[in-house]
């Protein structure tokens, strides 16, 4: 914003207030950088600056401006109506903190939105250095048909913000969001002609989207999404979209360099009964996404990315997920993605499979190139069956190049496995140069699993080998008997219990005729799933398990997260808990979970993985004037203004 501008915003403001009694001019357009207080049994009339004083509803913070080290703090145990466009940012170790105060015993605040409004909060003019925490959030109204997507949070960065930095949402708990029902419909022209696609279900906790403008660099920096809960959400947990100058822009010189959004962490959070994905990631790079739980979808893979790059998808547990014809896979790279690694994940009753990388070959400069699946486990997955082949433990198709595949174990128990190995040609081109090693597919039961189109897993340098194919699926092979896997391996991997749900269940024992049988690896990543160490030099185990005489302390299983409670005003739901599915293994380079802040000073501001930072106390609540001498304060005080006015116009 230029100096021109800021010094007519400010002569607007400075009048504007003037009309307005003593006790309101803090409500209303005056840059507020102290705590702001909010209670049910407060009042939107009040200065809003002591719990005694406290507003009432989220519309009391609608288009107020906030600055460095301002907080706004709702009391524990009570229910908020309302939406608010927030104006204003923070600055680095003076954040602008939204939380909560009051008794610690009481539930979070629950903030339930505005009929009227289509999120919660939000911040749409570039602003930085948030940290939302220990909330609850719910934004439920399928009666308003004029809104048709819903948000928690919403968060837009316009042509001209630049880097948008440090927004840290911590410790929310969101449930039930979602709008008037829509259809999913294609977009035409007034010649009848097709021109895009509108789909149903994308209501969504948080939505991060950057404007469309190429000309100009636009990003999110410093993204923190960690302890968050998202149950019962009509479309997406968490959605960034930045379309300014990502990884695919630069391919196709629409801009010379990226400018992409970094420093995104998305970790140890769980969701449950999400439509479509837990979270969709595009136009980020360096992305980490690890220690999370998800549970339900229904339509759509947990994890989601599209033009990123240079992404880590680790640690996490991934279950029950369901689309009827295509993706909901337990990782779901989308084209235009490089060197992406997915790595220590388990899928359990995943319906399209465990690893999918896809690219539109149609599109001349799309790609999907360098990407990494390894040491992840899929129980029960890849058993949708059609014409397309997407159904499957691996599943590549169109222009994936130079992808490794190794050391995953793959499980048929009770769900019919439509194919081990799926290739396809999505846009006209096929998968070249890709290795797909050290695997176990595994069939019990009495349904045979096939492979899909092995023809060409060797042609076009593309390489199978060392996997074991055991029980009810044989090594792939063309019609007429040729075998595609240069080495398959055909011995009997001996489980700790071939029944089991678990990945300890399919940690591997010492009668196994799989160990050292594999193909060795260079830059492997050092160890298994299991956190044992893997040679760089000698062949390694077949599979997710790298056998030892010594194994390390196995993770602990945690809970089946069960549905939660609906609130009943004011008390919040009841989060769920942590799935059943095995835990995975710790992470010594995990950023640490932010601490709650004491009472009754402003929340300290949590370390996070990009720049630990600490915001400043803020000022003490200026005391509103005496009533005694009212008139000759309100008359000294409107000179004052006038003064303020009449020096700055001078200035100008």
């Amino acid at each position: 914003m230029n100096t021109c501008t800021k010094k007519k915003l400010t002569i607007a403001k400075l009048a504007l207030a003037c009309s307005f009694s003593i006790g309101s001019v803090f409500n209303a357009y005056a840059l507020i950088n102290q705590t702001v207080y909010l209670s049910a049994a407060g009042n939107n009339a009040n200065d809003g600056l002591t719990p005694e004083t406290a507003w009432q509803t989220v519309s009391a913070l609608d288009n107020q401006e906030f600055g460095p080290g301002a907080s706004i703090l709702f009391n524990r145990g009570d229910s908020f109506s309302g939406a608010a466009t927030l104006l204003g940012s923070g600055s680095e170790g003076q954040v602008i903190y939204v939380g909560d105060y009051g008794d610690e015993t009481k539930a979070k605040p629950v903030l339930t939105g505005d009929t009227n409004r289509a999120e919660i909060f939000l911040l749409n003019t570039g602003n930085e250095f948030y940290h939302f925490d220990n909330l609850q959030l719910s934004n439920f109204n399928t009666t308003n048909l004029a809104i048709d997507e819903r948000y928690g949070i919403n968060v837009y960065a316009p042509s001209g913000a630049g880097e948008v930095n440090h927004l840290h949402f911590t410790h929310l708990d969101f449930f039930d969001i979602q709008a008037a029902p829509k259809d999913d419909h294609d977009v035409v022209n007034e010649k009848g002609e097709i021109i895009g696609h509108e789909d149903a279900h994308r209501s969504t906790a948080i939505h991060m989207l950057t404007e469309d403008d190429d000309s100009q660099g636009i990003r999110f920096n410093d993204i923190l999404i960690e302890h968050n809960t998202f149950s019962n959400i009509e479309g997406l947990g968490v959605l960034l979209k930045d379309l300014s100058r990502d990884i695919s822009d630069e391919r196709k010189g629409n801009s010379e360099v990226s400018f992409q959004t970094e420093n995104f962490v998305f970790q140890n959070n769980k969701g449950l009964n999400i439509y479509r994905n837990m979270l969709m990631i595009r136009g980020a790079k360096g992305a980490l996404v690890q220690h999370n739980e998800m549970d339900t979808t229904t339509e759509g893979s947990a994890f989601w990315a599209f033009a990123v790059e240079d992404t880590l998808v680790q640690f996490n547990i991934f279950k029950h997920l369901r689309a009827e014809d295509a993706d909901a896979y337990v990782c779901h790279f989308d084209y235009n993605n490089k060197n992406t690694i997915m790595q220590y994940n388990i899928g359990y009753d995943v319906e399209g499979g465990l690893i999918e990388y896809i690219v539109n070959s149609e599109w001349v400069n799309a790609f999907q190139e360098g990407g990494i699946g390894r040491y992840n486990i899929g129980i029960d997955v890849g058993f949708r069956d059609n014409d397309v082949g997407n159904g499957a433990g691996i599943f590549l198709t169109g222009r994936v190049t130079g992808g490794q595949f190794y050391n995953n174990t793959i499980i048929q128990l009770t769900k019919p496995m439509a194919h081990g190995i799926s290739f396809n040609n999505w846009g006209g081109a096929w998968p070249l140069n890709n290795e797909i090693y050290n695997n176990i597919f595994y069939a019990a039961g009495d349904h045979v699993v096939p492979h899909n189109k092995p023809a060409k897993f060797d042609d076009l340098g593309n390489v199978v080998s060392h996997n074991l194919y055991h029980g009810n699926i044989s090594a792939p092979a063309t019609w007429d008997g040729i075998v595609t896997d240069v080495n398959p391996i055909t011995g009997e991997p001996s489980f700790v219990d071939a029944a089991g749900l678990t990945a300890e269940d399919f940690m591997i024992t010492a009668e196994s005729e799989i160990i050292s049988a594999g193909l060795v690896i260079a830059n492997n990543g050092g160890r298994d799933y299991f956190n044992n160490p893997v040679s760089a030099t000698e062949a390694p185990s077949i599979g997710a398990h790298q056998y030892t005489e010594i194994e390390p302390e196995p993770p602990t299983e945690p809970e089946q997260p069960t549905e939660p409670e609906q609130p009943t005003e004011p008390q919040p739901p009841i989060a769920p808990e942590a799935p059943s599915t095995p835990e995975q293994p710790s992470d010594p380079d995990t950023p640490s979970a932010p601490q709650k802040p004491a009472e009754p000073e402003t929340p300290i501001e949590p370390s996070t993985p990009a720049q630990p930072e600490q915001p400043a106390q803020p000022e003490q609540p200026i005391e509103q004037a005496e009533s005694s001498g009212g008139a000759i304060s309100y008359l000294w005080l409107l000179g004052l203004f006038g003064l303020a006015i009449r020096s700055v116009i001078r200035r100008k």
